[in-house]
């Protein structure tokens, strides 16, 4: 029955589907048979075409960035030389305690140092690296009187912004000190009578400018005018800017009162200076050596090479004002040193604080000192602070390598913090680039032989296509590889495979051989090239990276994969220590998504690589079961947009900027009072 069934309705739907055929049949002749409608004009056509909706592009996607706040702590830190190794004792240039640095500054002197303390570090040297504020003299009295307040203060708010400003841009300093204390009165004090004993420091009586109205005598910085040299105004009573002549403030035209404005009357007074002429002897005889075995900056030869052939004048070092280090002379209880006399004595008193300071400083057979200044602090550094030591007639460790560095301008002009124009150093962070994005460019347009510019294209340039396409990009490929296809585990080299073996030594021996030129480099403190040469290895990883394809390679040859991108990562590391001296915080962040806790070893990687001096002991940097974070990219692009906001933000006032007057009636203040602690 259910067979009869089933086949009465298969014959049922055969007649449905008969009838549907053929009415579409029939449908389709009466189409072919209807008269066609004229074409329409094109015009006609146009006015109906309804009006085309603009599509809303979708909103460009951000890529998020690793933003995790990390830095490379140390495990030890040295107290004082140890015999049988290089002991470096390094220091840069104390900044005045009256402003914030500006970029330029940055890498003139500090930041300079911090690259190369570090790399003196992962070189295992022993090493310091001394800095701090320069507290005294009529810079910190000037300050004083504009905010309204005492120099005590000033100094206490200036060192911790300056300090603020140098934690952010990652400055590992062994100790960063002030020169308003009790070691410093006291170091100071003994320098100048042993220079006096010896028959250096002589009397002299000068016409010296008083100021009727603020009735006091007017110091170097209290006296502005026009430079007799570059005729240019401005000028101070210690130096012209504008030329870097020094100057006295006599020397000054048509000088008048920094604080009141007003022309000043000459008075005869008694000072104190320091024979250069009668120490030149010794000191070029110093010089001579020091500059040669030390292989000194151009510049740092140049212009000391000039004042020795005028020959050294006696320089006067004391000052009739009230912040300062007390003259240790009956007669002279009013005075203070000159803030020239006193400001370098403060990098030993810095080093008191953390060390014995007689270890660092009166040990030339032992230890070298590399000094780190701006082009305006040569002859301090070359032949005055130096002439003050050699004139004690003990040993003292005198300036084995001195690196003076031009001037970094920001678009074609000068700094300046009252102008708004360029950044600074507690501006740097509000611009939304990382440490390592300023830090990277700071060095790879480093004043070295000539002024250089900082241009915020220049910067985004570098960023986009050096930090992102070629470091950024290696580094990001083979941790999202290690992440994604190996689970997080950074895979084993294959030991005793003839392919592993072949990879590996070709790629090796051309890092190690890129790996020895940087040494060389850096040991002559040729910063900007060592910066280039290590991202010459950089291109290097990417090159392998590239040609090799290990996640192809894997799905053919498991074992050779695993062994290339072990290499890899090796060399990634190897170059993370090369960078570290220059871009810190990018290291310390690969560090964390690796998940790599560095320990003595490690800190002194460079020295190790370097002394086993066999390209295979790269194969040792990376410990065994490694297991990663999830990587995030380090880099991000820096658009055109956003370049032109911030020159605009930092490209200065339009509006002219008039000084304030000050009375000096309005601080009242007696000697440098000293912290207690």
């Amino acid at each position: 029955v259910s067979r009869r069934v089933h086949g009465i309705m298969e014959k049922e739907k055969e007649k449905e589907k008969g009838k549907e055929e053929e009415k579409a049949k029939v449908a389709g002749e009466e189409k072919k048979k209807a008269p066609k409608k004229p074409k329409e004009p094109k015009e006609a056509k146009k006015k109906k075409e309804q009006p085309k909706v603009e599509k809303k592009e979708k909103p460009h996607k951000e890529v998020k960035i690793y933003d995790k706040e990390v830095h490379l702590i140390r495990t030890t830190k040295p107290v004082n030389p140890e015999p049988g190794k290089k002991n470096v004792l390094i220091t840069s240039a104390l900044p005045y305690c009256n402003n914030l640095p500006h970029l330029g500054t940055l890498i003139g002197c500090v930041v300079s140092a911090d690259a190369f303390a570090r790399y003196s570090r992962l070189m295992g040297h022993n090493t310091i690296y001394v800095c701090g504020t320069d507290e005294h003299g009529t810079t910190t009295e000037v300050k004083a009187m504009e905010e309204k307040t005492t120099p005590e203060l000033i100094c206490q708010k200036y060192y911790k912004l300056h300090k603020e400003v140098y934690d952010w841009f990652a400055i590992d300093f062994d100790h960063f000190g002030r020169t308003a204390t009790p070691k410093q009165w006291e170091i100071t004090q003994e320098v100048f009578l042993k220079l006096h004993k010896n028959g250096f420091i002589t009397e002299g009586e000068i016409e010296q400018l008083y100021c009727k109205v603020c009735n006091m005598p007017l110091a170097d910085r209290f006296v502005e005018g026009t430079c007799p040299n570059c005729k240019s105004d401005g000028a101070r009573g210690d130096q012209c800017d504008k030329c870097d002549k020094l100057l006295t403030p006599a020397d000054v035209v048509k000088p008048h009162c920094k604080v009141c404005k007003s022309i000043p009357v000459t008075e005869k007074a008694k000072h104190l200076y320091l024979d250069l002429e009668k120490i030149q002897p010794l000191s070029e005889e110093w010089y001579k050596g020091a500059s040669t075995k030390g292989k000194w900056t151009n510049n740092a030869l140049t212009t000391s090479n000039a004042f020795l052939k005028e020959g050294l004048k006696k320089r006067c070092i004391t000052r009739d004002i009230k912040w300062g280090v007390p003259v240790p002379l009956p007669g002279y209880e009013k005075k203070v040193f000159y803030v020239w006399f006193d400001a370098p004595i403060g990098y030993i008193s810095i080093t008191a604080a953390i060390a014995e300071w007689e270890k660092w400083w009166k040990n030339p057979e032992n230890v070298k000192s590399y000094m780190f200044i701006g082009k305006d602090n040569i002859l301090f550094h070359s032949l005055m602070f130096p002439s003050s030591l050699i004139g004690t007639g003990d040993k003292y460790t005198l300036v084995h390598h001195l690196n003076s560095t031009e001037f970094l301008n920001y678009e074609g002009v000068k700094f300046s913090k009252s102008h708004n124009v360029g950044v600074f150093g507690d501006q740097a962070k509000l611009t939304n680039i990382t440490c390592e994005v300023y830090r990277y460019y700071l060095f790879a347009n480093r004043p070295e032989t000539a002024d250089s510019d900082f241009r915020w294209v220049d910067l985004a340039d570098k960023n986009n296509n050096e930090l992102l396409k070629n470091l950024g990009n290696f580094s990001h490929r083979i941790l999202t590889l290690i992440n994604g296809s190996y689970k997080k585990l950074i895979p084993e080299y294959t030991v005793g495979d003839p392919e592993s073996d072949k990879a590996a030594d070709k790629c090796l021996k051309e890092v190690h051989e890129a790996f020895l030129h940087y040494i060389e480099l850096m040991d002559a403190v040729k910063l900007k090239d060592g910066i280039k040469q290590a991202m010459f290895i950089s291109s290097i990883c990417n090159n392998y990276m590239q040609s090799w394809e290990p996640w192809k390679t894997a799905k053919i040859n498991p074992k050779l994969a695993n062994s290339q991108i072990n290499i890899l990562m090796n060399v990634f590391l190897l170059l993370c220590a090369c960078l570290e001296p220059f871009i810190p915080t990018f290291c310390a962040k690969v560090y964390d998504i690796i998940n790599w806790k560095r320990k003595e070893r490690e800190e002194k990687l460079l020295g190790y690589i370097f002394e086993s001096k066999s390209h295979l002991s790269i194969l040792t940097i990376v410990p065994p079961k490694l297991e990663i974070n999830e990587p995030l990219p380090i880099f991000r692009q820096i658009s055109e947009e956003e370049v032109e906001k911030l020159k605009a933000t930092y490209g200065g006032k339009q509006q002219q900027v008039h000084s304030q007057t000050y009375l000096i009636s309005s601080v009242s203040y007696t000697h440098l009072t000293l912290p207690t602690s």
